[in-house]
């Protein structure tokens, strides 16, 4: 069995449609979404008439919930382009998701952690807000009862595996819209790209193995978007990888 994990689209369409692509090309069985999908500068309505159209398990995540319960007027930026242009069954869609789900008996997913979707598990930032990699044993607490070999976390957009002293293994798969890198460690900040992150999960006869893969797709004509519609960070962030 393959499993393909994606995670923090963030109205990315252009970086959805090159891993779309991927996931096909490697004949993944299923998809499983961690959400984050529509706050950004680029395309969230083409983002939603994309994911209508895909077969996947699908969580929200924080950006989405705050789509439904902050008053537009008090949103952030990037959540209130994406108020702009949704329609009401996007947030209807978004209402039915739940905010943790199970796949089968084999993987966990969460936004952020299994009780929270705003916070970051496998990177917590110190004190001048640069992310490090969390401690195995503070990831392995919240991890407890979660009673699956594999668990799967968004939120902090950057690609990580931890293997837990009981074998099971907590992985984030990094981000599809806006892929970031922990410069703080080593195996992250090799990996610093604009391409877009996701998961490819497969079951072999001794047990799983996670392939954080990087897919190239258009990210010159996504961070020329934001930076016409006025947020620098993101262009800056989609033109090079974000670094944390």
């Amino acid at each position: 069995m393959r499993i393909a994990v994606i995670a923090d689209i963030h109205g990315n369409a252009l970086a959805l449609e090159a891993v779309l692509a991927d996931i096909a090309a490697q004949k993944a069985d299923a998809i499983c979404n961690l959400g984050d999908h529509f706050s950004g500068p680029l395309e969230p309505l083409k983002t939603a008439k994309m994911l209508e159209e895909i077969d996947a398990l699908t969580i929200a995540g924080n950006h989405d919930r705050y789509l439904l319960e902050e008053p537009v007027e008090e949103m952030d930026a990037v959540d209130k382009h994406a108020m702009s242009e949704l329609r009401a069954r996007d947030l209807d869609w978004i209402r039915g998701q739940p905010g943790t789900a199970a796949f089968e008996d084999a993987l966990y997913l969460c936004h952020g952690t299994p009780s929270s979707d705003d916070i970051h598990w496998l990177d917590t930032k110190d004190e001048d807000k640069t992310f490090v990699a969390t401690p195995a044993d503070v990831v392995a607490a919240d991890a407890q009862g979660i009673d699956f070999p594999l668990i799967c976390c968004g939120h902090s957009h950057v690609a990580r595996q931890v293997e837990l002293p009981d074998g099971r293994i907590v992985f984030n798969p990094g981000s599809v819209g806006r892929p970031a890198y922990t410069m703080s460690d080593p195996v992250s900040a090799a990996r610093v790209s604009p391409a877009a992150g996701y998961a490819l999960v497969t079951r072999n006869g001794t047990g799983w193995g996670i392939d954080l893969r990087q897919v190239s797709y258009d990210h010159k004509a996504a961070a020329d978007l934001a930076r016409k519609r006025g947020f620098k960070g993101w262009a800056r962030d989609l033109a090079h990888g974000r670094k944390r």
